[in-house]
C-alpha cells in the first residue's frame, strides 16, 4: 500500500489498523513533521505495533524541522508477521545509493543515519 495524501495520512491510520492482517507492506510519506510532531510520533508508535520500519527517505524539498528531523519522511514498513525474529536496528546511511532518488534533483539530499 502506498500512502501519499499530502498531510491526511494521520487521519486514516486508525482505520488502517482494522486491516493489518491483509497488508504486507506500506510506504507512507509523512508531511508537516515540524508542526505535527506529536501526531507523527503517535503514528509511528501505532504502526510499529504491527509493522517494522525497513527503509526511510527524507524528502529534500521540505527542509528540516528545528529539531533537525526532515519535515517530510517517506517510510517503508513491513508487517511483523513476515519476520521470524526482530530485525537488528539499521546502521545504513540514507539515502541509499542506487535505491533512493532525490525528490528535487537540484537540491542536495537530506542525509539520515541511525545506529553507530
Amino acid at each position: 500500500m502506498k500512502v501519499d495524501i499530502e498531510g491526511s495520512e494521520y487521519r486514516i491510520l486508525d482505520d488502517l489498523a482494522e486491516f493489518v492482517d491483509r497488508i504486507d507492506a506500506m510506504a507512507i510519506e509523512f508531511h508537516d513533521i515540524d508542526i505535527l510532531s506529536d501526531q507523527f510520533d503517535a503514528a509511528i508508535a501505532r504502526i510499529q505495533k504491527d509493522f517494522h520500519i525497513v527503509h526511510v527517505h527524507a524528502n529534500n524539498m521540505a527542509g528540516l524541522s528545528p529539531s533537525g528531523l526532515p519535515n517530510e519522511l517517506e517510510i517503508t514498513f513491513l508487517n511483523r508477521r513476515l519476520f521470524d525474529r526482530e530485525p537488528p536496528p539499521s546502521t545504513f546511511r540514507y539515502p541509499v545509493e542506487g535505491l533512493d532518488a532525490k525528490n528535487d534533483p537540484i537540491l542536495p539530499d537530506l542525509k539520515l543515519h541511525f545506529g553507530e
